[in-house]
């Protein structure tokens, strides 16, 4: 009876296994812009891909920048924990000298958040260069929780680098949402390895500055609202330095922003 019993357990074992595949199967493969807010449009990037948004474009494939040309320094650090789903924040360098020192979510800690000087940014083939790293809960069993949502991200030029509140920021060089909502979608997996390398290359065109407009760059951007944060902190950094390329990585990256440029017209003859 009881080698009955095993046996019996046995099979309902693999049963189970057979019938919870599908449902594996599904949350591994789900589209993470598969269910779209109306008057919204999402863009993924989850794969290793290339978009272009009102004239920047925002990649998750990976292109080598050249290591002659400077390094990523962090300029903006976000989040407020697991607990908090949606985030948002900007660089400054200014602190309230009493009660909450930022009036949003990034970290206050000057290493991690502070003034961006347009004369420090590195151009690279008409480009300046961002990278995004995100920090998610990576679930083999559930892919999905390693989604997160960049809901909005715009850009700002001003003459002091100190401004606070958001409110006083006034001179807006790019919206990713000039024409409609858009968001897009990356995956924490997608690379693998941790907190700390690039999940995401935005590239802004230089024709969007002036210098006459003043010297400080601020980066706003919000994350969660349609997928939302579970761990964090998200992390801003900005390719600056000397402009002295290696030759040959800066072939490579010109290669990159090269192909970037081709996926843009193709994008804009399939949409004309």
């Amino acid at each position: 009876m009881r080698t009955w019993s095993k046996q019996i357990r046995a099979v309902l074992a693999v049963l189970g296994a057979i019938l919870l595949l599908p449902l594996g199967a599904m949350a591994l493969t789900m589209d993470p812009c598969g269910t779209v807010p109306a008057g919204s449009t999402c863009y993924d990037l989850t794969t290793g891909t290339t978009v272009t948004i009102n004239g920047a474009d925002y990649s998750s494939e990976m292109f080598s920048h050249p290591t002659g040309t400077g390094v990523f320094d962090p300029f903006l650090r976000l989040g407020k924990g697991n607990a908090y789903p949606v985030e948002e924040g900007y660089n400054t360098d200014g602190r309230a000298p009493t009660g909450p020192k930022l009036d949003q979510d990034q970290y206050w800690d000057p290493n991690y958040t502070h003034a961006l000087q347009l004369s420090s940014l590195v151009a690279i083939n008409g480009f300046y260069v961002f990278e995004l790293d995100i920090d998610q809960r990576a679930n083999t069993h559930n892919q999905i929780r390693s989604y997160l949502s960049l809901d909005e991200l715009q850009l700002f030029q001003e003459d002091s680098g100190d401004l606070r509140p958001f409110s006083t920021l006034t001179n807006k060089v790019y919206d990713l949402d000039t024409g409609g909502d858009n968001y897009l979608v990356l995956d924490y997996l997608l690379r693998s390895s941790g907190q700390g390398t690039s999940d995401m290359f935005l590239y802004i065109p230089v024709n969007l500055f002036d210098m006459a407009d003043g010297d400080y760059v601020y980066l706003y951007s919000r994350f969660g609202e349609n997928w939302g944060n579970n761990d964090g902190p998200e992390e801003w950094r900005a390719l600056m330095g000397s402009p002295v390329p290696e030759p040959t990585t800066l072939i490579l990256f010109s290669m990159g922003l090269l192909s970037l440029a081709a996926i843009g017209r193709r994008a804009r003859r399939c949409n004309n």
